[in-house]
């Protein structure tokens, strides 16, 4: 159990989520993550659904699909390290989007509940999540930018 504990830590440092937090700091998270495995084409969290949970994709490759009603857009594809459900944490509003494994996925997992209690305990954590989804929210604000400059030139040419 000690060395499944160390090899949490291990990885969860290595993450863009938690790689500002101390060792010592992330074994309350490995104490708290559950480690899930789903097949190929299984569905994580689906659409709609209350958002309750962070996955981190330890092993395996994880897409993330909205759909409209009519057609369905792969927004973004996860692999080891990366995260999804973040918001989920702070709010309990509907997913925006499902999740579905593209192939054999192991994921850590943590409980929003579980989770915040660990970050009135251990506020390092917080801190961390909060600045990389300030970064997150930067580089989508870049990207908005340059979609508008793209769109308005198409449109003038």
């Amino acid at each position: 159990r000690a060395f499944e504990m160390l090899e949490r830590v291990l990885f969860f440092k290595k993450t863009a989520l938690f790689r500002n937090v101390s060792a010592e700091k992330l074994m309350r998270l490995a104490e708290i993550a559950h480690e899930a495995t789903y097949g190929k084409g299984a569905i994580v969290s689906a659409q709609g659904n209350l958002s309750e949970h962070l996955y981190i994709v330890k092993n395996g490759t994880l897409k993330i699909i909205k759909s409209d009603g009519l057609t369905t857009t792969v927004l973004t594809t996860l692999e080891s390290g990366q995260t999804y459900g973040e918001i989920g944490l702070f709010t309990q509003a509907p997913r925006s989007a499902s999740a579905v494994a593209e192939d054999v996925c192991d994921l850590y997992i943590i409980k929003r509940s579980t989770f915040k209690k660990l970050i009135v305990e251990v506020p390092d954590i917080a801190m961390s999540l909060l600045e990389a989804l300030s970064d997150r929210l930067r580089k989508s604000g870049e990207e908005m930018v340059e979609l508008k400059r793209l769109s308005s030139e198409k449109c003038v040419g």
